[in-house]
């Protein structure tokens, strides 16, 4: 009874641990999602309401990881800090945060217009990616426990 409780917490706990390290994939999906999100609200605010940047910031949640963010480099001039992008997306996201705010809304309006259907393709590769990685993640956790399972048992 006891081997059979190893083996289950054993595998159960390999599980956990390819789903813990599938995480950054889920990060990045969330942050293209919100990036999303976040665009679209912004085109609405330019077409529509024409509130200053600052106070369109001050109203997002702060809670997600693309809102903290945003926050640090609009409002305080900080560079990209995402450590879970690669240096091609850190490039584009510093390309697109040092836009806001910058002319006036017409030119604004074209330049985000454009930028959504970028964002919304590298949400969709992501979330592809997201998925497919965790998958594989969990697959090889629970391959790796029933191994070890076999090895101490």
């Amino acid at each position: 009874m006891a081997k059979l409780f190893l083996s289950v917490a054993i595998v159960c706990f390999t599980c956990f641990l390819g789903w813990f390290f599938s995480m950054k994939f889920r990060k990045i999906k969330d942050f293209y999602l919100d990036f999303c999100d976040w665009n679209d609200r912004f085109l609405t605010e330019l077409r529509y309401a024409r509130r200053p940047l600052g106070e369109i910031i001050e109203q997002i949640p702060n809670k997600r990881e693309f809102y903290r963010e945003i926050r640090a480099c609009v409002m305080k001039g900080e560079k990209a800090s995402l450590s879970f992008l690669s240096a091609e997306e850190k490039a584009y996201c510093e390309n697109y945060f040092s836009a806001l705010g910058k002319g006036d809304a017409l030119s604004q309006q074209g330049f985000f217009s454009a930028q959504s259907e970028k964002l919304k393709q590298r949400g969709a590769e992501s979330a592809a990616t997201a998925k497919k990685q965790t998958e594989l993640y969990v697959k090889l956790g629970l391959l790796g426990g029933l191994a070890l399972v076999v090895i101490l048992i």
